[in-house]
Order: C-alpha cells, then structure tokens, then sequence
C-alpha cells in the first residue's frame, strides 16, 4: 500500500475541509478552557475568540498580506462556516483582538498544549543518524524585519535598517519541533535572553553558537547535569592542554583535546567555570577551521561534529518559517498584534506537522503545505485524493470500497444471527 491512515482520523477525512481536519488537533471544548481562563470573551457578543483564531490561522497558511485581504478572502468561503463552526469576520474587530495582552498569553497556552501533544507523538521523530540517547536542543535566534509603521515601537539606530523583533526558539531536534519561543527588541543580546528565560534541564544536550558565549552560562547547564556544545572565540586561551583522542574516522576533524580557561576573566573578576573542557578542531567545507568546545568526554569527535552540524536545522527552520508561511508581513503594527501572529505561524506550523504524521504520504513537507494552503477551504469528498497520484488514488479507492463490503458484510451476519434465534 502506498499509504496508512490514523483510523481516528479515517473518518473525520470524508466531506470536510482541510482547515477543519487541522482543527481536530485543539478541539473546541480544550480551546474554550484557554478562553476562560484569561476571560476572552467576557465583552464580546458575537465575534468570539475561537472566530479570531479560525480566521488568524486561515490568514497565516493562506498568506493573506492584510486584514482587509483576509477579511474578503475568508468571509467568502461561508459555505464552509458550518463545518468550522464559526461565522463571518470584520477587519476591525480583528485589529482589536490582536492588540490585547489576553490575546498573546491565550495563544501562547495553545502553542503549549500542542507542543506537549507533538512531543507525546512517537510518529514525530526523525530518522537519527546521532549516537546519542539524550534528547538534543538547538539555541537560536533572528531578526524579522517589520514595517516602517512599526519604527516607534521596535526602534532601530539606523533608519535604513527599519525596525526588528528579535525571535528566540529553542528546537528539538530529533521531532523538529519547536519547544520554546520568546520575544525581545533586535539590540537584546541572545545570552541576556537564555539566562532569564531558557529553562534548563537534566540529561539533555544544548547545541548553540558564539552568541551564547558565557562561562556563567556554561555553568549552570553543566550543573544542572546537562551536556553543551557550542564554538570557542579564536582569541579564547586553552591552559594545560591534553590529547583526548589522536584516531578519526572524519578526515575533516584535526585534533581533539581537553584544556581549562583562566582562573581570572580580568583582575577583580573570577571565572565561574573552572572545570576542564575539550576542545575537538573541525575544518568545515570551505576550508574554516571550527574550534568546538563540550563538557562531553564520553561521545566521539564524529558525533561532537555532528551535533555543531545540526545546529544549521534551526537556521533553516527560521527560513522554512518566514518563505511559507510570510512572516514578514504583519497585520498589526503593536507588540501585541506582532507576536500574535508570530505564535499562530507556530500554531500553524505544529498543526500541519501533525496532520502530514497522521497521514503517512510520501511527499515532503513544503509540497504538503502547498496542497493545503491551495485547498484549505474546499469541501472534497475524501481529502486523501488530494495527496495522491492517479494510480494511487485508484488504489485507496478500492481500498475504502472493501471497507464499505466488510462493515455490510458483518450488519448481514449480525441481522441473519438475530433472526435465527428468533430475537
């Protein structure tokens, strides 16, 4: 067969739409308790919260570029208002939405609960190729450019430059998911915002770049039973250096060595890491050379290289995130309204992760969302034709007339076993 099908959601599959399948992952009742908890429709009358967040997330995958695009895009689709149990939308009311601070605590409670979904789904999980058995958390961060209109409120030195915001996601790499997302201004050091909020917890590996450079830092994840990986300045001091490993496999890796840092950053400051560290060189593709530092003395060179190797999934995911789903164009010029709709794009983004999984298709993952967003309000018969080629359809066509016969088959035998026994 060329396909598996969850069978919880066989049938949620037939004469529905594809927004209303995505959906199914936050279910009404789960979404309303969000709503009560920060008393988001206390004030409305008809235009309700689960509305704003049908309609955000029809906007997002849809890429419409304004409220007023979205407003007409998706007010005429009311044919399949129905089946999303929502109702038409206007561009104002939306605006006012987006700007509220209940808004963005609601969403990011919804981020939470299909992130704590995503990560309970065995199906997540890439193919490894990493020896290791803990899980690996990819550290990064970048700057979305925003509208000139948003100038006074993320503002910038440079006036050419226009405005940022400065997106921090912590990743897990095996699911490719993201775990965690803060927000800060664009001259808001990557450290300052890891140390505040970034929680750390035991037996895991943290993989992050020179922005996060801090013994301090360093500290904490080695004391709370946790491994790091990330790359040494070339201006950084190696004292008592000793050969960890002289054998590798890798014709890329030149040394491997452990070392310790100064006792002192500067004359009045101590420094707080005084354990000793290795040091694995790596010359990359062009001909760099890599100086990776790890408190890791079990794993091999290969893997301390491949672990700094994966830290480039982050790096695509932030572009994966503003090519497909435009994050660059914003419907709102508040802070609020700006990390609405950053949080729905996650939303967006776990929830088409999630369907892809429950429908085991062969296509990747960026023609998947373009057959979505194409198809996102049309009501078809069997939303599985959609991810099949013709001779594949065929094939799934039999296969659910054969389910048809099995389920007649057993209401025959179940009517003729009533009638024998004469109940």
């Amino acid at each position: 067969m060329y396909f598996k099908l969850n069978q919880k959601l066989k049938y949620t599959m037939q004469n529905t739409t594809i927004l209303s399948n995505l959906l199914h992952f936050i279910p009404r009742h789960k979404f309303n308790r969000f709503v009560k908890k920060y008393d988001c429709d206390k004030y409305s009358k008809v235009f309700t919260m689960h509305d704003h967040f049908v309609s955000m997330l029809y906007g997002v995958i849809s890429q419409s570029s304004s409220l007023r695009r979205l407003e007409s895009s998706y007010n005429s689709n009311y044919d399949s208002f129905i089946t999303l149990k929502t109702r038409s939308i206007s561009k104002s009311r939306m605006g006012v939405i987006n700007n509220k601070d209940k808004t963005v605590k609601l969403y990011y409670d919804v981020f939470q609960h299909l992130l704590s979904m995503a990560i309970n789904k065995d199906k997540l999980c890439k193919k490894e190729y990493l020896e290791t058995d803990k899980l690996v958390n990819l550290i990064d961060s970048s700057e979305i450019k925003l509208n000139s209109k948003s100038r006074k409120i993320y503002p910038s030195k440079n006036a050419k430059d226009g405005s940022h915001i400065k997106v921090h996601v912590v990743t897990d790499y095996a699911k490719d998911i993201p775990k965690e997302v803060y927000f800060s201004e664009h001259n808001v050091n990557d450290i300052t915002v890891a140390k505040k909020l970034i929680n750390i917890t035991a037996n895991q590996i943290y993989v992050f770049d020179r922005g996060y450079y801090d013994f301090q830092w360093w500290k904490k994840i080695d004391d709370a039973g946790s491994l790091f990986v990330t790359r040494l300045k070339k201006n950084s001091p190696c004292n008592n250096p000793k050969v960890h490993n002289s054998k590798f496999q890798d014709k890329n890796i030149i040394s491997d060595t452990t070392f310790t840092l100064n006792k002192r950053l500067a004359k009045t400051r101590k420094n707080p890491y005084r354990k000793r560290l290795r040091e694995v060189k790596v010359k990359d593709e062009y001909g760099n050379i890599l100086r990776l530092v790890t408190n890791d003395f079990s794993s091999s060179s290969e893997t301390i290289s491949k672990l700094y190797k994966a830290r480039w999934n982050i790096e695509l995911f932030f572009k994966w995130i503003k090519q497909n789903l435009k994050i660059k164009k914003f419907y709102s010029y508040s802070k609020n309204g700006i990390k609405v709709q950053i949080l729905i794009a996650m939303i967006a983004y776990l929830l088409l992760k999630l369907m892809k999984n429950n429908i085991s298709i062969k296509q990747n993952f960026v023609h998947f969302v373009t057959i979505c967003k194409n198809n996102l309000m049309k009501k078809i018969q069997n939303i599985m034709f959609l991810f099949f080629k013709p001779p594949e359809q065929y094939q799934y066509y039999n296969y659910l007339q054969k389910q048809k016969i099995k389920k007649l088959d057993i209401k025959c035998q179940n009517q003729l076993t009533l009638k024998f026994t004469g109940h």
